[in-house]
């Protein structure tokens, strides 16, 4: 493998030893490339040590020495996503690390994740406790309760709507009037013999 000063010198070169040298020491969780070598590299050579032909096949918003120093190279990515996913094909992996390489968000999260586990080795991230069974079954049955008293209410106010236009004469069709204030009664006679 070559020397960090000679790593620099050209993009192929870089790709090569950089890659060997990381999938070597790899670890799944972070990159082995520490800052003082990514410090003295281009970001032409971060890009080809990353294992990318050009900075356009990177997130926009997201710098390869931090990708680098906390993620890894794409190898490293393509190990990590075989290890996780061993059902994909090898192709479909590299097709899911390119992706993964294109989504800023997803990267962000990681690099900040990964700092946060570099800071201090003991931290893990606090997610909010599920709900148990019965509080899911509460939630699910108000929910619902909620949508059936709005329509019930709803349907008292075009009921009586309707039944102070027919006390006024005010009836514009008379025949579709009837025939929905008719319908509205018989949602309410059910309504009312259900609850």
């Amino acid at each position: 493998t070559a020397s960090p000063s000679r790593v620099a010198t050209t993009a192929t070169t870089a790709t090569t030893s950089m890659t060997t040298s990381i999938t070597r020491n790899a670890s799944p969780l972070h990159a082995t490339i520490a800052t003082s070598e990514l410090a003295g590299m281009s970001n032409a050579d971060q890009i080809a040590a990353l294992g990318l032909s050009d900075s356009s096949q990177l997130a926009l918003g997201i710098d390869s020495d931090e990708v680098l120093q906390f993620i890894g190279t794409r190898d490293d990515l393509i190990a990590k996503f075989r290890a996780d996913m061993p059902s994909l094909g090898a192709s479909s992996v590299e097709a899911e690390v390119d992706k993964f390489l294109m989504d800023g968000e997803m990267l962000d999260l990681m690099i900040k994740y990964s700092q946060r586990k570099a800071e201090d080795p003991e931290w893990e991230p606090i997610y909010q406790p599920e709900p148990n069974a019965v509080v899911k079954v509460v939630n699910f049955a108000s929910q619902y309760a909620v949508w059936f008293v709005g329509a019930f209410l709803l349907k008292d106010v075009v009921t009586n709507f309707m039944a102070k236009n027919a006390a006024t004469g005010a009836v514009d069709g008379g025949e579709v009037l009837v025939s929905l204030n008719q319908a509205l009664d018989g949602i309410h006679h059910l309504s009312n013999t259900l609850v």
